[in-house]
Order: C-alpha cells, then sequence, then structure tokens
C-alpha cells in the first residue's frame, strides 16, 4: 500500500479510530493485522517472507537469551538475515558477476538468471531483525519474551517499507505502552503528515518527469542532464525525507515517536556532515553493527580508513544490486577519508555548504544512472557536450517556467521551519490546498511515482 494512494487515505482513519477505541492492552491487536494488511495490499504471498524473518529472528533471540549455543544462534540469525537479502536482492547481481569474472579469466560461462521479486522494504526489516538479535547476544537488551509485539516492532506499518530503521530498545516499549497521543502530539502527528505530504507531491513528484526526461533520453544535451541531476538532488530528498515524514507523522497520531532521518542534508558544509544528517538510521546502523565492530578509530588511522572504506561500500551496496551504487557508495567514502585526511580550508559557511552540494550532486549520477555505463555517459556529456541554454529547447522551457524550480526549493528549505505546536492551522490548511492541487496535476498528467526508497 502507498501513502499517496486513495486506499491509505482511507485506511488510516479507520486504523487511528480503532486504535482510540480499544482498551490500550488490545492495541497491537488492532496494529498488528493492520500492518500485515498494509504489507501484504498487492502481494500476498510476501506475507510468507516477513512471517519468516520475524519466526526465525525471534527464536534465535529466544535461544540466546537461554545461554545456550549463543554464538550459534547468533551466527544463524547472520545467515538468515544477510542469505535472504543475498537471494532476493543479490543473486542474479552475482551471478552476473561471476560470468565477467570468468571472461576475464579466459574461459567463458554463463550462469541462469533468477528474477525473482524484490520484496518492498527488505533490507529495511531484516537490518530490524538482526539489529534486535545482536543487541540481546551484546546483553544491551532484553528478549522480548510476546510473539505479537515483536511481530509488530518486525512489521509496524508506518515505517515498514522505507524506514527510519529502528531499534528495539526504542520502538518496543512504546509498542507496549500503546498510550494515547495528546493534543499537541496530535498536531505534531498532522503536521509532520502534511509536511511529508508537500515533500513528496508537491515537490519530488512535480520534478520527476523533468528527471526521467533527460535520464531517458539517448542524445540529451549536457546542459539538460546536469539541471536534471541538480533536480534529482531536490527530488530524492523530498521523496525519502516526504515518506520519513509522513511515516514519523501516522506513528505520532498513535503516540509512537520514531527517529529523526533527515537534519536538512543540503545545509551541511562538508561530506562527513553530509552523512550525520542524511538517512541517519542507515548511518546509525552501519555504525553500531559494522563500523565500530571493525575497530572504528581506535586501531589507528590506516585502520579507521579502511573501515570507513567498508561501511561506505557495503552502504552503496545495500541501496542496490549495481556497479553503479557501489560506486556511488566508494566515491562518498573516498570523498570523506580525504575529509579527514584533508580537512577543507573553506571557512567561510555559505561556500562549504555549496561545495558539498556539488560533491554530492556529482555522487547523484551514480545513484539515478540506469547502469555505470550510463553515469558515465551522463558525465561526458556534461563536460563535452555542455551549452548552458541548451536545456531550454529541451524541456521547451520559458524563463517564467523556470522560476518554479527555485521556488520548490525553497518550500523543501521552509517546510521543517513550519510550526510544529498549535498556533495557527491556517499554514497547513493552505499547503493542504496546495498539495491536493499537485496530486491533481501529476494524475491528470499521467506522472504520478511511486516513492523511490520502495525499491531498497
Amino acid at each position: 500500500m502507498n501513502f499517496v494512494s486513495p486506499a491509505f487515505l482511507l485506511f488510516l482513519p479507520i486504523v487511528l479510530v480503532a486504535y482510540r477505541i480499544v482498551p490500550r492492552k488490545a492495541r497491537y491487536l488492532i496494529l498488528l493485522p493492520a500492518s500485515y494488511l498494509f504489507y501484504a495490499w498487492h502481494s500476498p504471498a510476501l506475507l510468507l517472507l516477513i512471517l519468516f524473518a520475524t519466526l526465525t529472528s525471534y527464536l534465535c533471540a529466544r535461544a540466546i537469551e537461554k545461554g545456550r549455543h549463543r554464538k550459534l544462534f547468533l551466527a544463524l540469525q547472520v545467515f538468515v538475515s544477510l542469505g535472504l537479502l543475498f537471494l532476493f536482492k543479490y543473486l542474479d547481481f552475482a551471478l552476473g558477476a561471476l560470468e565477467d569474472v570468468s571472461g576475464l579469466m579466459g574461459f567463458s560461462r554463463t550462469f541462469p538468471r533468477y528474477h525473482l521479486l524484490l520484496p518492498m522494504g527488505i533490507s529495511f526489516y531484516l537490518f530490524q531483525t538482526l539489529s534486535y538479535v545482536i543487541d540481546v547476544y551484546r546483553g544491551n537488551l532484553p528478549c522480548e519474551k510476546h510473539l505479537g509485539y515483536y511481530a509488530l516492532y518486525v512489521v509496524f506499518f508506518p515505517q515498514l517499507v522505507a524506514g527510519p530503521i529502528e531499534r528495539a530498545g526504542d520502538l518496543l516499549p512504546q509498542l507496549h505502552e500503546a498510550r494515547s497521543p495528546s493534543p499537541e502530539e496530535s498536531f505534531e502527528g498532522f503536521s509532520l503528515l502534511v509536511r511529508g505530504y508537500a515533500k513528496k507531491v508537491v515537490v519530488a513528484d512535480m520534478i520527476a518527469p523533468y528527471v526521467d526526461a533527460a535520464y531517458l533520453a539517448p542524445d540529451a544535451p549536457g546542459s539538460a542532464l546536469l539541471f536534471a541531476t541538480v533536480l534529482f538532488a531536490l527530488q530524492i530528498y523530498g521523496d525519502f525525507s516526504g515518506y520519513t515524514d509522513i511515516a514519523r507523522g501516522c506513528a505520532r497520531l498513535m503516540g509512537v515517536r520514531l527517529r529523526e532521518n533527515f537534519e536538512r542534508p543540503y545545509l551541511a558544509v562538508s561530506v562527513r556532515d553530509f552523512w550525520r544528517r542524511w538517512h541517519m538510521s542507515l548511518t546509525g546502523w552501519f555504525t553500531d553493527y559494522v563500523y565500530i565492530p571493525l575497530g572504528g578509530n581506535r586501531k589507528g588511522t590506516a585502520r579507521m580508513l579502511c573501515n570507513t572504506l567498508v561501511v561506505f561500500l557495503l552502504s552503496g551496496l545495500w541501496h542496490g544490486a549495481d556497479f553503479s551504487f557501489i560506486l556511488w557508495g566508494l566515491l562518498h567514502g573516498l570523498l570523506v577519508i580525504r575529509e579527514r585526511l584533508f580537512p577543507p580550508k573553506i571557512r567561510h559557511t555559505a561556500l562549504a555548504r555549496l561545495r558539498t552540494f556539488c560533491l554530492v550532486t556529482f555522487c547523484w549520477v551514480f545513484f539515478r544512472a540506469a547502469s555505470t555505463a550510463q553515469a558515465f555517459s551522463v558525465l561526458r556529456a556534461i563536460l563535452l557536450d555542455f551549452r548552458a541554454m541548451d536545456f531550454l529547447g529541451f524541456y521547451g522551457l520559458s524563463i517564467p517556467e523556470l522560476c518554479l524550480f527555485p521556488l520548490l526549493a525553497l518550500l523543501l528549505y521552509f517546510l521543517p521551519r513550519l510550526p510544529k505546536k498549535v498556533l495557527s492551522p491556517l499554514p497547513y490548511l493552505a499547503l493542504l490546498l496546495v498539495i491536493l492541487l499537485a496530486r491533481a496535476q501529476t494524475v491528470l498528467a499521467g506522472h504520478t511515482t511511486a516513492f523511490l526508497y520502495f525499491q531498497f
């Protein structure tokens, strides 16, 4: 079920009303089937996978807490989580890489492709189950005895498909408490919903056709591709942070506080600072469960730089089974390493932010391109086929129409500044009208898009 679908706009009020009217101890009995319905809306067969992941992690954690064969059950959970991820997300990619390696070694070998359906949100909920078992193994978290509450932690519908990646120690106590939100919390939830829908519907969906037009055109001029890449930086932020705001808003209306996932990342003054602000729940996950266990920065500079590179390579691979994502992660890793070794000397905040935005936007080429070959083709066109005003003819834009895009960027900038407390509903009512008009325009134009991070 998509947050911007008519079905969800009917589903959410029904769940919220049912949640409020049942006794607190029975509220998980509303949220659990509702979450399964949300996930299985388009493909009920996917429930089998998430039920399997839930049951195996629950049983492994119980066995670990009992103290018998703790390392064996931890290894079993790691094998199950990463094995499922590999099977559904990376199997065909690995087979293709084996073919390439065999060709380079002088003997050609063809492997079959299985084209398995990638379950929505698999990277998110498998990381949640894995972190839960690791925390139980480390003694940082007591084992959850109640299978129903643990299942709800795994499948809690607001953050199920695209995060934020929650920790059991934060989310499980709130699910047990199942309290009703205060009026202030309800307004905060409403404000998050409106801001999230504005980011997705007004900004991301309005921009998406312009990005697609350039990246899908084999002969797009360099200026159009540069324009599209800058727009993509706005699109992916509006899309992903918009999802997070909607998820946090839905949870807030049920008295649950999900973690922040974005903190105005394009105001970062360095690439390191960008990763403190972008997809913070994933950055924190890799820090706690990969970087620190590898030694972090405790074993010398060389080891710290190697650990940093490993984390960013894994982050790129987590995003997708393609060398373009690996290169995207590698570039960010190298930029962070460079900043560690040679801190930027730009002291002016505005120039530092501009430099960081340019570097991050350059890397987005590899994220948006359909392949590594296309990414290099885009960069080649930008560098060798750049005539500044060609993009206007490519898109058929007039100068007044071009003013729309700075306005969308300003909207992204000012949305987090809207009041979260009950002051006046007027800004939000005006924003709701804009959202409805933008949604109608994209539907009529046939440009509606799913959330970008659904594919991860």
